[in-house]
């Protein structure tokens, strides 16, 4: 299911032939994985009471995590990802996530706390995860960052966000035009020095 998509399913029974209201039996269930705005519940949320029913009204852009430690995994990949170690914290520097992870930070309060993957993205050996997919099978880590590739085996196993690329860019100018060769004999030197040249022959053959 799309973590975006929402749906209230009612379904009502009724027991009286004269279809009188007050005899009508409902039950609802909420399709909407998001609750709270942060928390997520992948399947069927099913409210039974006043509370249940007021989590589901939060918008998820007004989480709030309170400054919540996320951990966020990350390789170094730039100009996506790029970060430093200072003293025993890792930080990032200048880069397309960091301006990413300091708007998330920023919109929904959380403090990001970054952990090194050592340029391991995720391979599955031997029936176990490595990198930065194993962080997130493991939940010791809560997002990964670095231009992850989308292979087949990741996705059985963890949720991608919308894909985000930077293309290469170039100009392409004219070949400058070939230079006649007749001047190339006096064509290193300034023109004072080819004035005086010129001078200094007219002299001589006076």
């Amino acid at each position: 299911m799309d973590h975006r998509f929402r749906c209230s399913l009612v379904s009502t029974t009724n027991n009286n032939n004269n279809n009188n209201d007050s005899n009508t039996m409902m039950n609802v269930m909420h399709l909407r994985p998001t609750i709270d705005g942060c928390n997520q519940y992948d399947g069927i949320f099913w409210p039974k009471s006043l509370n249940d029913f007021q989590r589901l009204n939060i918008s998820p852009l007004k989480c709030n995590l309170n400054q919540t430690d996320i951990q966020i995994v990350l390789n170094n990949f730039t100009p996506f990802c790029r970060m430093i170690e200072n003293g025993t914290e890792i930080q990032m520097t200048t880069s397309v996530e960091k301006y990413i992870i300091d708007t998330m930070a920023e919109k929904f309060n959380f403090h990001p706390k970054f952990i090194d993957a050592k340029q391991n993205w995720g391979k599955f050996v031997n029936g176990t995860w490595t990198g930065s997919v194993a962080y997130l099978v493991n939940e010791t880590g809560d997002l990964a960052m670095g231009s992850i590739s989308v292979l087949y085996e990741r996705l059985k196993f963890i949720e991608y966000s919308d894909v985000y690329l930077i293309d290469e860019v170039g100009f392409i100018s004219r070949i400058p035009k070939l230079k006649t060769r007749e001047w190339l004999v006096i064509e290193p030197f300034t023109w004072p020095v080819c004035r005086s040249t010129n001078q200094c022959s007219q002299y001589k053959n006076l």
